[in-house]
C-alpha cells in the first residue's frame, strides 16, 4: 500500500478540483505573492534556528558530562522548546534524544523487574496513557479520552507530567471506569528528573504505553531511558507537521494523517512497519436546527448562501499583505447573497477593508465553544488558512456541508494541508486561486449539489471515526505494536538542516519570525515558561533577567508568589483550592 493513498471522492462536477488528490504544483500566483519571499527569508532563519539549536544541545551535554543532572534537563528541556517553537531544519534530533537516554541512564536508572506482560491485545491489558496536560478544548486531549472509552476490556490509567488547571471531568470518568486513576506528577516535590522516577513506577506495571505528550515534553524519554525493560510504546503523532521528540523509543508511530505517516519516512526515518494509521476517534454530533431555522435564528435570509469558517484565531494569521478574506473577495463579489462568516479571528484580525468593499456580507467572530447553530445553518465549510483545522472539518463534515480548503504549497508540504482519515475522500482541495474561485461557484450555484457532496462526506467519517470500525482500527494498532521487536532497527536520519519547502515555510505558516528578534529574546521567552521547574538557583537568575526585559513586575506580590514557588508547590496549592471550592 502506497503510504499517501488518497482515494478518489465523491462524484465530481464541473468546476470542482478532483476531490481527495494531493496538489502536484504550487499556486503561481500565491507563490510570486508569498512563496518567494518566505523561501528567502526562510532560508536565513532555518540556519540561524539550526545554529541556536546545536548551541542549546552544546550547554545540555556539558551540563551531563559534569554529572549536574537537573540543570542538564533544564538545558535539554530548554534546547527542545526551542526546536518546536523555531524550526531548526530537522523534524527529529537523535542527538538530543540520545542525550535524553544518557541522563535517564544516569539520573533515573530503574533495573527493577517488570511483572509479566500480555503480548496480545483483548480483555486486561495494561494500558498506560502519558499526556503533558489536559484541558477541555484541544482535539487531541478529546481524542485520548474518546481512546480510553472506546477501548473496551483494557485497564487504561494516565500520568500527567506537567498538568495545570482542572483535569476535565470527561477525562476522569472515562478512566475511573477503564478501572484506572489519573496520576498529576508534577505535584510532587522536584522536577524533571523526579518526575520521570515516579513516571516509571507506572510505566513499569503497564503492558503498553501511549504517549500524547507535548512535541517538547522530555520526561517521558528520561523514564524510559533510564528503564531496562520497557514495555512497548505508542507515540501519537498529534503535531506531525512540526519537530518532536521519541522516535528512536517508539515502538510504532501512530498517525491520523497519511500526509504525517509519509512525512515521519521521508523526513523522519521511521520504517513503513512502526509507521501506522489510525482515525480519529470521534463523538457524534446532532443538528440543533434544520439549515432554514439556523438560518433564520442567526438573521440570515433563507435563500443567503453561508460559507462558514471555524478555527483558533492564530490559524488565520495573515500571509504576505494579504488576509483570509482576500481569498474570496472574487467569490463573494460574483454573489451578492453569499455570506462569509469567520468564527475564531475576532478582535485578533482587521478586516476592516475587506468589510467596507463588501457591505454586510463578511462576519469575523471571537473564539466561541457556542457553534452549533453556525454550523447546522453552513452551507459551505471552509477550512481556516494558512494553518488548516481538522477537527473544524469533521464537526462541520457530520453536519453534512461540503468541505473546501485552499493548499497552495505544492508537493513535500502535505503537512501544511488538511487531510485526515474520514474526510479524505470528500474534501475538496483547490490548489490555486482560480481552482478555489470555480469550486466555491460551482457549490453556490447548485444546491443539490452540495447536498450530495455534504451526505457523502457525513458517510465517510461514520463509517471510519466511529464505533466498530474505529475500535477494529485499535486493536490492529496494538496487535501490530505488540509483535514488533523492542528499539529502532532502521539508522536514524542524517541530522543536518534541509531547506526543502516545507522547512523555509515553517516560520510563517506555524510560527512567528517577527517575535523574538534576538537569541536573548528567544531564550527569554523559554525560561519565562519553564523557570518554575528550575531549582531555585536556578531560578533566581532567570526571574531577574526576566524583571530587566520588562516581562515580570517585581512590585507585585502575586507575581513574585507565582514565579518564585516551584512548580509542584504551585499544582498542589491549585489542587487543594479546587477541592475547596468544590467541598
Amino acid at each position: 500500500m502506497r503510504l499517501i493513498d488518497f482515494q478518489e471522492g465523491p462524484p465530481q462536477a464541473p468546476g470542482l478540483p478532483a476531490a481527495g488528490r494531493p496538489a502536484q504544483q504550487t499556486d503561481p500566483r500565491f507563490d510570486a505573492d508569498v512563496l518567494c519571499g518566505w523561501r528567502e527569508q526562510g532560508a536565513r532563519l532555518v540556519q540561524r534556528n539550526w545554529t541556536e539549536f546545536c548551541a542549546l544541545l552544546d550547554a545540555a551535554e556539558a551540563e551531563l558530562a559534569r554529572g549536574r543532572f537537573a540543570q542538564a534537563a533544564v538545558a535539554a528541556q530548554r534546547a527542545a522548546f526551542h526546536a518546536v517553537f523555531w524550526h531548526p531544519g530537522v523534524f527529529v534530533s537523535p542527538r538530543i534524544e540520545e542525550l535524553l537516554r544518557r541522563l535517564g541512564a544516569a539520573a533515573a536508572r530503574c533495573d527493577a523487574p517488570a511483572p509479566p506482560r500480555r503480548a496480545e491485545p483483548g480483555e486486561g491489558l495494561r494500558v498506560l496513557h502519558v499526556a503533558t496536560q489536559v484541558a477541555s478544548v484541544g482535539g487531541h486531549v478529546r481524542m485520548m479520552w474518546r481512546w480510553i472509552r472506546e477501548a473496551p476490556g483494557a485497564r487504561s490509567d494516565v500520568a500527567l507530567t506537567r498538568q495545570f488547571g482542572a483535569v476535565p471531568a470527561a477525562l476522569t470518568e472515562a478512566v475511573r471506569t477503564a478501572g484506572g486513576e489519573v496520576t498529576q506528577l508534577n505535584q510532587a516535590r522536584g522536577s524533571h528528573v523526579e518526575w520521570a522516577r515516579a513516571l516509571q513506577g507506572r510505566i513499569r506495571l503497564a503492558d503498553l504505553v501511549v504517549l500524547h505528550t507535548n512535541s517538547m515534553d522530555i520526561i517521558p524519554f528520561i523514564a524510559l531511558g533510564g528503564m531496562a525493560s520497557p514495555p512497548p510504546v505508542i507515540l501519537l503523532n498529534h503535531s506531525d507537521h512540526m519537530f518532536w521528540l521519541g522516535r528512536n523509543v517508539a515502538t510504532s508511530v501512530v498517525n491520523t494523517r497519511r500526509s504525517g505517516q509519509a512525512l515521519n519516512l521521508r523526513r523522519r526515518g521511521i520504517a513503513p512497519a512502526r509507521n501506522l494509521l489510525l482515525p480519529l476517534c470521534l463523538e457524534r454530533i446532532d443538528r440543533v436546527a434544520t439549515r432554514e431555522e439556523a438560518k433564520r435564528a442567526l438573521g440570515l435570509a433563507p435563500d443567503s448562501v453561508l460559507l462558514l469558517s471555524i478555527a483558533r484565531g492564530t490559524k488565520y494569521r495573515a500571509f504576505g499583505t494579504r488576509s483570509y478574506p482576500d481569498l474570496l473577495r472574487t467569490t463573494l463579489r460574483r454573489n451578492p447573497s453569499a455570506r462569509l462568516t469567520v468564527i475564531g479571528p475576532g478582535g485578533m484580525v482587521d478586516w476592516g477593508g475587506v468589510q467596507r468593499d463588501l457591505p454586510g456580507q463578511v462576519s469575523v467572530l471571537a473564539e466561541t465553544p457556542d457553534t452549533a447553530q453556525h454550523l447546522a445553518a453552513a452551507d459551505i465549510f471552509l477550512d481556516s488558512f494558512p494553518f488548516p483545522s481538522n477537527t473544524s472539518l469533521f464537526e462541520a463534515g457530520l453536519h453534512g456541508a461540503p468541505l473546501v480548503t485552499y493548499f497552495p504549497f505544492g508537493p513535500g508540504c502535505e503537512v501544511m494541508g488538511a487531510d485526515s482519515m474520514g474526510i479524505d475522500r470528500a474534501l475538496l482541495r483547490a490548489a490555486t486561486q482560480e481552482e478555489l474561485d470555480g469550486c466555491l461557484q460551482a457549490l453556490i450555484d447548485d444546491p443539490a449539489l452540495r447536498d450530495r457532496i455534504g451526505a457523502a462526506t457525513r458517510r465517510e467519517i461514520e463509517t471510519t471515526n466511529f464505533d466498530v470500525p474505529w475500535r477494529a482500527a485499535l486493536a490492529e494498532v496494538y496487535r501490530q505494536t505488540l509483535a514488533l521487536p523492542r528499539g529502532s532497527a532502521e539508522a536514524p536520519p542524517e541530522e543536518r538542516p534541509a531547506f526543502e519547502d516545507i522547512d523555509l515555510f515553517q516560520p510563517f505558516a506555524f510560527g512567528n519570525p517577527d517575535a523574538a528578534e534576538r537569541f536573548e529574546d528567544r531564550i527569554a521567552l523559554v525560561n519565562e515558561l519553564e523557570f518554575k521547574a528550575m531549582a531555585l538557583r536556578h531560578r533566581m537568575p532567570a526571574w531577574a533577567d526576566l524583571v530587566r526585559r520588562g516581562r515580570l513586575d517585581p512590585t507585585d506580590p502575586r507575581t513574585l508568589v507565582r514565579c518564585l514557588s516551584p512548580e509542584w508547590l504551585s499544582r498542589r496549592v491549585q489542587r487543594r483550592l479546587r477541592d475547596l471550592r468544590h467541598a
